[in-house]
């Protein structure tokens, strides 16, 4: 039977523990500058690992805010793209106007055209009303 020390909650008691001192090492040095007297003082071979992370962090929100500087460009790059298209559209739509228009076809060709082609659509919609009956039987 393993031992229970070693095991669930108790094996991440230690390690919680270790978190909140180096937690609380971290937050000292802030607590002193703003007039905190630390419970106690923060080894000397800590602070430059302390300077290490803080330059890490101070790297990651420089390295975020660049990100966010591109994606702002971009966004107001759409935006300046959407107005053109905007300030376009009555343009096309004036050109489209003065394009020839079609040719209407007499009534006599359109229905000669309809008669061409029904005997195609009487097949199809033969066939598309016997696929509806055969699902009808299946369910």
């Amino acid at each position: 039977m393993p031992n229970r020390k070693t095991t669930g909650k108790a094996a991440s008691r230690p390690a919680r523990q270790l978190l909140f001192r180096e937690a609380l090492q971290q937050t000292q040095p802030m607590a002193a500058a703003k007039g905190h007297q630390p419970e106690a003082t923060p080894n000397i071979t800590d602070a430059p690992k302390q300077d290490n992370t803080m330059e890490r962090i101070l790297q990651e929100i420089s390295a975020i805010g660049r990100r966010l500087e591109g994606i702002d460009s971009n966004i107001s790059s759409l935006a300046e793209m959407t107005k053109s298209i905007r300030t376009d559209i009555p343009g096309f739509q004036t050109q489209l106007m003065g394009l020839p228009q079609c040719e209407k076809k007499s009534q006599a060709e359109t229905s000669e055209r309809a008669l061409h082609h029904q005997p195609r659509l009487l097949q199809f919609s033969n066939i598309m009303r016997g696929v509806k009956q055969e699902n009808y039987r299946l369910r």
